[in-house]
């Protein structure tokens, strides 16, 4: 669990290694794929994968692995890979284009106080983009964002 994580984590630290990218990749699927998928490092490392998928490390892009791993977090209410799954709904990137799925899974983000899933439904409401224009929820959302007195919630990883 958390010595195989942090052993991946420091992998794909450096950047601009490949190697050290193919390795973190490895360790990240090993520990996705182990049988208690509640454990905090599995859902963390499922998470992982999908970003790595998605941006091309250690491995070629591949929306739709990403999509993939992202689902997987997500169902195990990890808010930012719900964010991430939000997004690729919302573009129609290694799914099928799904705005009541971009909405649901940025409404759970949001919901846990992740303040880009926030940020998001309040463009999404103010633009009416995926979702009927409204500027009730749109005030909603960005109020949510100013009485959390937060700027940002993301870490990599978290």
């Amino acid at each position: 669990g958390p010595a195989l994580f942090s052993l991946a984590y420091d992998y794909h630290s450096q950047y601009d290694d490949h190697k050290s990218q193919i390795k973190a990749l490895e360790l990240f699927q090993q520990l996705a794929n182990e049988e208690d998928q509640n454990e905090e490092y599995v859902v963390r490392s499922q998470y992982a994968l999908g970003f790595m998928y998605y941006d091309g490390y250690g491995t070629e892009k591949d929306y739709f692995q990403s999509a993939y791993w992202y689902q997987r977090a997500a169902e195990q209410e990890h808010g930012n890979a719900q964010q991430e799954l939000a997004r690729m709904y919302s573009k129609g990137e290694g799914v099928k284009q799904n705005h009541e799925q971009a909405m649901k899974w940025y409404k759970k983000a949001a919901g846990q106080g992740y303040i880009l899933a926030q940020t998001d439904l309040a463009w999404m409401y103010y633009h009416g983009e995926d979702i009927e224009q409204d500027y009730a929820q749109t005030f909603m959302w960005l109020n949510k964002i100013v009485e959390s007195g937060k700027d940002d919630t993301t870490t990599p990883f978290n």
